[in-house]
């Protein structure tokens, strides 16, 4: 049985089901007058269908629950919604803002919010718990980044970062039940489909891009015809985007193998240069 908290947690749970034959139960965060069950399936499918895993409606039928979850929820009260032993327990669930104006949100979702699921795995007796960071806890150092935990918040280049650092400590200290942290780097969508699911990441610099053609061609006209903007970069500098299948692929498969070690990088080891990607976007 596995259990997952997340609001991005489908590209993981088709994963599971696909390699595993577990019961997921999976934490949705509840909204007024709507059934979180019926919302669970409902995102479930749309994922199954935008990644042509049709093959999976059955099991997703089958051997997916919802089971009512927040993170302001008292963990007494939520250990009771679920099994007295879920195996293993994964946590993927994190707010993406990075501006230092949000910084409490943040801090109190990223970190006392992973301290509060880590209580709830234990409580309910959880055999592993997977914790999903960011390769990004590298912050401002260069060269290699080896996987070991490191708590020199200093490094951080926003608090979003700072707070995946001071998550990281939370998990790797927490000794009532074993913990294995897994750092993605960019995440995009699928390798096969190209469907992407969320707006964050690259999709935000897509959206951002778009918005300043649209505004600023409305103000300037055909002038950006012959004045463009430019970016200055460095165009042979790797950017690290990794395909959502190949990271949830690769964590379930480290959880399948049980390894000793304790921190893994998911990230592509053959990433592509700014420039194809800058171009791309543009």
């Amino acid at each position: 049985r596995s259990a997952l908290a997340a609001r991005r947690l489908g590209a993981l749970v088709l994963e599971l089901l696909d390699q595993t034959d577990a019961e997921i139960l999976c934490l949705v965060r509840g909204k007024d007058g709507e059934d979180p069950e019926e919302r669970l399936r409902r995102t479930l499918a749309t994922t199954a269908t935008l990644y042509e895993r049709e093959d999976l409606m059955p099991s997703i039928e089958e051997r997916c629950r919802a089971i009512p979850f927040d993170l302001g929820d008292s963990v007494a009260a939520a250990a009771r919604r679920l099994p007295a032993e879920t195996g293993e327990f994964w946590h993927v669930a994190a707010s993406l803002k990075f501006k230092e104006e949000d910084r409490e949100e943040i801090l109190e979702q990223n970190v006392e919010g992973t301290r509060r699921v880590l209580e709830l795995a234990a409580a309910t007796g959880a055999s592993t718990f997977d914790y999903v960071s960011t390769a990004y806890v590298a912050g401002t150092r260069t060269g290699r980044i080896v996987e070991a935990v490191d708590d020199d918040t200093s490094v951080a280049n926003n608090p979003y970062e700072e707070s995946k650092i001071l998550a990281e400590n939370v998990v790797w200290e927490f000794d009532r039940l074993p913990t294995r942290i897994l750092r993605p780097s960019v995440v995009i969508g699928h390798s096969r489909t190209h469907a992407a699911l969320s707006g964050a990441g690259l999709y935000g610099v897509i959206r951002g891009v778009r918005r300043v053609r649209t505004e600023v061609g409305e103000v300037y006209g055909e002038l950006l015809a012959h004045r463009p903007l430019r970016m200055q970069s460095d165009g042979a500098a790797p950017i690290n985007l990794v395909p959502v299948d190949t990271v949830v692929g690769n964590a379930v498969a480290i959880s399948l193998a049980r390894p000793r070690e304790r921190v893994f990088h998911l990230v592509n080891s053959e990433p592509p240069e700014v420039d194809v990607a800058a171009r791309a976007i543009f």
